[in-house]
């Protein structure tokens, strides 16, 4: 976005673009994070009844980790 297209899209809104970009990149992760927090809840209660093994606890949480990080990598 150049000087002008910036200025214009100020004016019109009200809002300078990258204080927008930002604003809506940090709901974006924070919306991520509190998903993958409850995934890991639900990976913590699936352990403790027994229906998850260690190994399928570590996979789910390493893949949730590579998951969460290439989204935030993506949107940042």
């Amino acid at each position: 976005m150049n000087a002008a297209m910036r200025s214009a899209f100020q004016s019109g809104s009200g809002i300078d673009p990258l204080v927008l970009k930002s604003t809506l990149g940090l709901i974006a992760v924070a919306l991520i994070l509190v998903v993958a927090s409850w995934f890991v809840v639900q990976l913590i209660d699936a352990y403790r009844d027994d229906r998850l093994t260690t190994g399928d606890m570590v996979l789910g949480s390493v893949r949730l980790l590579i998951l969460v990080a290439l989204v935030v990598f993506v949107i940042v």
